[in-house]
């Protein structure tokens, strides 16, 4: 079968995404695909795969999703990748025309039902401007909801987020915040805790143990959650004076003199999201989804009244000063072979680490290596309930991996094949997309010119010229980005290959001078510079990983066959085993 431009194959890949913020505003994957199965069928296009990125932004290309369809592309054999709209797929027109040149190549084209024009050239310009004409629309909403959101605060009305902070809840046209008694109540016990030298930790958990719920509506309470919650001026009351030096005018006017009210800060910080992707020791990509978070200049804020709380100022100021007073206790002096996510939980994933029993009659003390996700947010958050023995583990896997150290002509082959995968992790030919954003780069310094002729010689006006310009800097901002991006990936493979040889020259000295002699501290070091992990299962096996060690490993534990994704719901990708240990963990 042929495709709808006559050539390739009739057959597609149907691509569907939604963001969080999608995810609010009613979009669905189910929906989205059975508006793309449709088409298809009616089409008779065979659907090779239906391919969803769940919780993704479509300003970034590093989607786990979109490097799937882009990694099929390359294969051979698809004719086409359909998506419902095109800002499902990006909403940056400097990324859409060059994943449309990228599958151009391999013979595929990218289409959105949304898609303006057709296949000619007209029609190639029309679906180019159409990006462009979206995104600039979408600026202009995010600006004048930005304006909107600060004209509503300088006349002291709330700016409405999705949840009120803990003890209050939103009047019905969402303007105010009103009290609400009972949740306050919570709150209130979070700053006596606080005010009385309490850990947060300590906090949390007994948070936790009374099922008092978030703001949100969690059971499980974060760190962060409780040190926010301390920090928020909402909870801190003031007086009619005090208020008077923050307040914008228009505010005044509305309060009570002879009421206290605290102060929600609107335009302290601005919040950013992110995607990365990273490769992991094995040469394996990680996604990555987080935030960063601005702080503006003081003279951006403005400060919203909001009813007094009635927790008293005395004992919001208390917990305040035994936060920024409060150390935390001295350590044991124990080095942790393990630690610094060597060793991670195969139950949920995260970071193992180390906890010390109460001190016997003779002042010994037994250490073990927990799941922290579990012990601190409970057993219903990760099935690993075990308890590792550290003078039982962290000796039978030094001895592992010492003796793999003793031959260094299989390290440094492994070394190698880790750099080959790591090369081979990234996108097809970096040298490809290079050349692709220096060229945009190229052609945007060309199209500055000749705006500047154009309107040196009364062709455009100079609005225009404005406007021509600042699409031209928004599609250099994007091409910078990329080219930054893939300098940091070769960067990356650069400095593995400087010190691969360096790195299998140390351990082959001191494998002759004895890393028998190691210490604590070189033990921990040596798990990180070779990227090594200790995966602990929850039925008690240890199993090391690694991509610098490959080949048979001729042990009594090895394990033959790579443990199952559903055996071990890791958030990182599967990674080669290289043995497994089994020590007597203890059950709690």
């Amino acid at each position: 079968m042929q495709g709808i431009n006559g050539h390739g194959p009739k057959t597609a890949i149907l691509y569907a995404r939604v963001s969080s913020d999608d995810q609010v505003r009613g979009y669905s994957l189910d929906q989205q695909i059975g508006t793309l199965r449709g088409w298809a069928a009616r089409e008779g296009y065979e659907v090779l795969e239906e391919i969803r990125d769940e919780g993704w932004s479509a300003a970034y290309l590093e989607r786990p999703g979109l490097d799937r369809v882009r990694d099929m592309v390359e294969a051979g054999g698809v004719g086409m990748v359909l998506a419902q709209d095109a800002d499902r797929i990006t909403r940056d027109p400097g990324h859409r025309a060059f994943l449309d040149d990228d599958f151009e190549r391999f013979g595929t084209r990218l289409v959105a039902l949304d898609d303006w024009g057709d296949d000619s050239h007209e029609g190639e310009l029309l679906k180019f401007l159409k990006g462009w004409v979206s995104k600039g629309e979408r600026l202009k909403i995010a600006e004048r909801s930005r304006r909107g959101r600060r004209e509503k605060a300088l006349r002291g009305e709330t700016v409405g987020h999705l949840t009120a902070p803990l003890g209050f809840a939103y009047t019905p046209d969402k303007k105010a915040l009103v009290v609400v008694p009972e949740r306050m109540a919570h709150a209130e016990r979070i700053f006596e805790m606080a005010a009385e030298g309490r850990a947060l930790l300590h906090i949390k958990k007994a948070l936790e143990r009374n099922g008092v719920p978030t703001a949100r509506g969690k059971q499980t309470w974060s760190l962060g959650t409780l040190h926010t919650i301390l920090r928020n001026d909402v909870y801190r009351s003031r007086d009619i004076e005090e208020l008077r030096a923050i307040l914008p005018p228009g505010a005044m006017t509305k309060l009570d003199p002879e009421k206290r009210y605290g102060v929600w800060w609107y335009g302290r910080q601005r919040h950013h999201q992110k995607q990365t992707v990273e490769f992991g020791a094995d040469g394996q990509k990680r996604y990555r989804r987080g935030s960063r978070t601005e702080d503006l200049p003081r003279e951006q804020w403005v400060a919203i009244p909001v009813p007094d709380c009635s927790i008293p100022p005395h004992v919001v100021d208390a917990a305040r000063t035994a936060r920024y007073e409060y150390r935390q206790p001295a350590t044991t002096g124990y080095v942790w072979q393990l630690s610094g996510g060597v060793m991670r939980c195969g139950g949920c994933g995260h970071a193992m680490s180390g906890v010390s029993s109460v001190a016997n009659k003779d002042g010994t003390r037994r250490r073990y290596y927990r799941c922290h996700h579990r012990a601190r947010n409970g057993k219903h958050t990760c099935p690993n309930g075990n308890l590792y023995r550290t003078n039982k583990i962290e000796p039978e896997v030094w001895e592992k991996v010492s003796g793999l150290l003793k031959n260094p002509e299989r390290l440094l082959i492994g070394i190698e094949r880790m750099i080959e995968e790591r090369r081979a992790a990234l996108r097809g030919a970096p040298t490809r997309e290079h050349e692709h954003w220096r060229a945009d780069m190229e052609k945007i310094e060309r199209m500055r010119g000749g705006y500047l002729d154009q309107q040196a010689e009364g062709l455009i006006s100079m609005s225009e010229l404005k406007a021509k310009l600042a699409r031209l800097d928004e599609r250099r901002e994007t091409a910078e980005r990329e080219l930054g991006k893939l300098a940091r990936q070769q960067e990356s493979i650069a400095e593995l290959e400087r010190d691969a040889a360096a790195l299998a020259e140390r351990f082959r000295f001191e494998a002759r001078e004895g890393l028998d002699l190691y210490t604590p501290e070189d033990i921990h070091d040596a798990y990180r510079a070779l990227g090594i992990n200790a995966i602990a299962h929850p039925d008690g096996n240890v199993e090391l990983t690694g991509s610098v060690f490959l080949g048979d490993i001729h042990s009594d534990s090895v394990r033959s066959q790579p443990i199952e994704r559903s055996q071990r719901p890791l958030s990182t990708d599967a990674m080669r085993p290289l043995f497994t240990v089994t020590p007597p963990p203890e059950s709690r």
